[in-house]
């Protein structure tokens, strides 16, 4: 009895196929924060990888994208890429950026559907999945890093692009890393956001400080002012 499927543990460690010259590939990447702005001049590297045997050695790519955030990537084979960003200068832009308030990812998305319809790919990523590596951020002695800017399964691995997604444009819009805080009006006359925020605060200052509570400001502040996936909540029905 003959097998139907066939497979093979070759893989080749550059771009010419047993046939000959492959031909030329490409592929885009645009960079934009959520309000569909650009991320300009931030500095790049791609890198092409087998699925099996890893990073291809001589097709490692670098550069910035432009003043559209654009990246282009031109390249004489069709092995998947990995494309990655310079840690502390996306950092340092992205905390400049601001943040739509509504906060599902893909419903809320301002540049999810025009990037939908005009046929390109759409990724949404935090800082970390883009990351080179761990970026130069003073913590204090006991802090890390957030986990929703940087989850641990996820960073530092890069946006990868397989063959079928290449010779086509990938819009990846980035969250901003920011973290919520109580906003306080300084100002003479009434402000209703002081009175709920004031009274927040008050209600946070007289809670059990515990990690697991609700309503600790150890989990408003540390748990829940840095998940930019929801508004934060200081109920106990959190």
């Amino acid at each position: 009895m003959s097998n139907n499927f066939l497979i093979t543990s070759i893989t080749h460690s550059n771009a010419v196929a047993v046939s000959g010259k492959q031909k030329p590939y490409w592929v885009e990447f645009q960079l934009v924060d959520e309000q569909g702005d650009p991320v300009a001049n931030m500095p790049w590297t791609v890198e092409s990888s087998h699925p099996v045997s890893g990073p291809v050695d001589n097709f490692t790519y670098t550069g910035q994208s432009d003043s559209d955030g654009l990246i282009r990537v031109d390249m004489p084979h069709g092995l998947e890429l990995v494309l990655k960003l310079e840690s502390t200068a996306l950092v340092n832009e992205m905390e400049k950026r601001a943040l739509r308030p509504s906060r599902d990812a893909e419903t809320d998305s301002l540049v999810r559907q025009p990037a939908v319809d005009a046929g390109h790919i759409w990724h949404y990523a935090v800082v970390g999945e883009l990351s080179t590596g761990y970026p130069n951020i003073e913590l204090h002695k006991g802090e890390t890093l957030p986990s929703f800017h940087f989850p641990p399964n996820k960073s530092f691995k890069g946006l990868t692009v397989r063959t079928n997604e290449l010779e086509k444009r990938h819009i990846i819009e980035i969250c901003p890393f920011r973290a919520w805080e109580l906003l306080l009006h300084h100002q003479n006359e009434y402000s209703m956001a002081n009175a709920i925020n004031l009274g927040a605060s008050a209600s946070l200052a007289y809670a059990d400080d515990k990690a697991l509570r609700p309503e600790s400001i150890t989990r408003f502040y540390i748990n829940q002012c840095q998940d930019l996936s929801r508004l934060p909540l200081t109920c106990p029905q959190d």
